[in-house]
C-alpha cells in the first residue's frame, strides 16, 4: 500500500512538474511585435535629454535667438536642458558638433545681433565669446558660446551658453 502512494505521489509531481515547465515556454514563446520607430538609442543623448524653460527674461530671450540659430544648424530643433545664471542656457542636439557647427552658429548669430568679440578653440572645444544688448543691458564679450565638438564623454552634443 505505502508503495502504490509514493508511486501516485511521484506521478501527481511528474506531471505537476510537467505542465509547470509548459506553462512557462508558452509564456516564453509570446511573440511581441516590435516598433522600430519607437525604439530610444540610449546612447544619443538627445534622445534621452529631458527639456526645461528659460528662467528668466533674460534668459527666455537669449533661448529665443540660439533656439532658432542651433535648429537652423543642427536641422532639429535643440533641446533646452538645463537654464540659470551664469549657465544661463544648456543645450543638447541632434548630432556630434563639428567645428563648421560653431562656425556656422557664429555667423547666424551676427545676423541675429550678436557681435563676435574673440574665439577659444581646443581639441574639443570651440568657444565664442559674444557681445549683445539684451532687455536694454549691454553684454560685452561675456556671453560665451562653448560648442563640445567630442564624440565621447559628458559633453557630447552639448552647447553651453554662459553669461560672465
Amino acid at each position: 500500500m505505502k508503495s502504490l502512494l509514493v508511486i501516485i505521489i511521484v506521478i501527481i509531481l511528474l506531471v505537476g512538474g510537467w505542465y509547470f515547465l509548459m506553462q512557462q515556454e508558452e509564456v516564453g514563446e509570446v511573440d511581441i511585435p516590435f516598433d522600430e520607430e519607437a525604439t530610444i538609442d540610449e546612447d544619443n543623448p538627445y534622445e534621452v535629454a529631458e527639456t526645461v524653460v528659460p528662467m528668466s527674461p533674460r534668459n527666455e530671450i537669449m533661448h529665443e535667438t540660439f533656439n532658432k540659430v542651433l535648429g537652423e544648424v543642427f536641422g532639429e530643433e535643440p533641446k533646452l536642458v538645463n537654464s540659470g545664471d551664469i549657465l544661463a542656457l544648456a543645450y543638447v542636439v541632434n548630432r556630434v558638433i563639428t567645428p563648421e557647427d560653431a562656425s556656422e552658429a557664429r555667423d547666424l548669430l551676427a545676423e541675429e545681433g550678436y557681435e563676435l568679440e574673440g574665439t577659444l578653440t581646443g581639441e574639443d572645444l570651440y568657444e565664442l565669446h559674444l557681445s549683445a544688448e539684451i532687455l536694454e543691458q549691454e553684454y560685452r564679450g561675456n556671453i560665451h558660446a562653448e560648442f563640445y565638438v567630442t564624440e565621447e564623454g559628458e559633453e557630447t552634443q552639448i552647447i553651453k551658453v554662459l553669461v560672465l
